[in-house]
């Protein structure tokens, strides 16, 4: 079972690197505990959101100077 801090940790981990997510979601994707699963999942899902919104700000940056 995984704590309430450790998802916190790794869903804030993985918004703010989305590299992170996608290790967890490459670690714990094949794991029998259905929460590391779970937590693994979620953890990509934010890292390609993050991955998004970096690139969108990104974009939006470079175009307005």
């Amino acid at each position: 079972m995984v704590s309430k801090q450790e998802k916190i940790i790794c869903y804030i981990s993985s918004f703010i690197f989305p590299i992170i997510g996608v290790i967890l979601f490459i670690l714990w994707l094949g794991n029998e505990n259905l929460d590391k699963k779970k937590l693994g999942i979620h953890s990509i899902y934010l890292s390609f959101t993050s991955f998004l919104i970096y690139t969108f700000l990104g974009l939006l940056s470079f175009y307005t100077i």
